[in-house]
């Protein structure tokens, strides 16, 4: 448990690293490290020299993008990337209830990775999701739109058929929305009011409790700030049976800064498990509708005894509260079930004591393309809904 403990709590040093490059926090430089390698799989094409210094996995059009390029003769000794054509995401841009000016920059980003940057018309902005960009290609990912430093209430997933074109109108703080809204994207709920939520004991309040978890023993608590959160509260439980298959259920709680830094945690999550040599078979699994803005992962990690676990973790933020539920139990045992049902136990928590309305917003993106109306390719679930849409 202590080993187990010990790499979760390096993990999040590691996603608040990752988190305060994307939401912009701190002084100094936010550019990523010298000589690092952008965390994420990409199209395997790599290694690519990016221009900050930084290294892809991917190769092809579009590798490098938010680092600067390409280095000059750094292209990847690898194989080129399929040709394939981007995705288009296209719609107006509304600040505060009034129209954005014209050179207002928007980014599109998924998992902590710039898919692209481009700014608004006036009246249009056009952004692309590049197929050599794993991080904006998943198909359970989600997009958001990062626009001055904000987060916009709208959010998609991938388009599920290539060379697919979507509306979102985008929407940044308060005001009314555009009467065209798109049906491609969901508006998020408003940020959660937070204020009564300062403290540690607060936090621990809405965790997991001892009834929630019977046949588990709390084994270890922490309430260090860490990263420039304003509270937190990690407990480890362990079943205190020894011939039991389940392992571990760690459960932290954190009040971030700032939406986008709250954010920037959810969506750091993958690349981070992904990274560490000790995980093995990483995968990303379907959104649950949990809290305001979710990640559900699956990993497989062998213990100090040898024994190989199931680890399903999922990573929410309801506002800026941020909730990390992650269930260990021996390898063939664990379900999503299980640790989708401990989520929501503290999420309706967390919504209470926010005094937010519980939603589960799924954004669909709706292709615009003129093909034979097949689903699935490029990962999707491969199933056409009741009203029409490819899911």
């Amino acid at each position: 448990m202590r080993k187990r403990l010990t790499a979760i709590l390096g993990s999040i040093l590691a996603v608040i690293s990752l988190a305060v490059v994307v939401s912009g926090a701190g002084t100094g430089s936010v550019g990523p490290a010298a000589a690092a390698t952008i965390p994420n799989p990409g199209n395997g094409g790599g290694p690519t020299q990016c221009a900050d210094g930084t290294t892809s996995n991917s190769s092809g059009p579009g590798t490098c993008s938010g680092h600067g390029g390409e280095a000059s003769g750094g292209s990847s000794s690898g194989p080129a990337a399929p040709l394939v054509p981007p995705d288009t995401i296209f719609g107006s841009l509304t600040i505060d209830g009034q129209n954005a000016p014209a050179g207002t920059l928007v980014k599109a980003m998924s998992m902590g990775e710039i898919c692209d940057s481009q700014p608004y018309s006036g009246s249009i902005y056009t952004v692309s999701l590049n197929p050599s960009m794993g991080a904006c290609w998943q198909p359970f990912g989600q997009i958001r739109f990062l626009v001055n430093g904000r987060f916009a209430n709208q959010t998609i997933r991938p388009p599920t058929l290539v060379a697919s074109q979507v509306e979102v109108d985008l929407t940044v703080g308060s005001g009314p929305t555009p009467s065209s809204a798109s049906p491609s994207a969901t508006s998020a709920p408003p940020a959660a009011n937070v204020n009564t939520l300062t403290t540690s004991s607060s936090l621990k309040a809405l965790a997991l409790q001892q009834g929630d978890l019977p046949g588990y023993v709390l084994n270890s608590e922490d309430t260090t700030n860490s990263g420039g959160s304003l509270a937190s509260y990690l407990g480890a439980w362990g079943d205190s049976n020894p011939s039991s298959t389940h392992l571990s259920v760690i459960n932290i709680l954190r009040v971030e800064s700032s939406i986008s830094m709250a954010s920037g945690i959810v969506q750091g999550w993958l690349g981070t498990v992904q990274s560490d040599p000790g995980n093995s078979n990483v995968q990303m699994l379907p959104p649950q509708g949990i809290g305001d803005e979710e990640d559900e992962i699956y990993y497989q990690f062998q213990g100090s005894s040898g024994t190989v676990y199931d680890d399903y973790l999922i990573v929410f933020r309801r506002g800026t509260v941020t909730v990390i539920v992650d269930v260990a139990d021996v390898l063939g045992t664990g379900t999503l079930a299980r640790a989708v049902a401990l989520a929501r136990v503290i999420d309706g928590r967390v919504s209470g004591a926010v005094a937010t309305t519980p939603t589960s917003p799924q954004p669909i993106a709706v292709p615009s393309g003129s093909g034979s109306g097949g689903c699935g390719s490029r990962g999707g679930l491969g199933i056409r809904g009741a009203n029409g849409k490819c899911q």
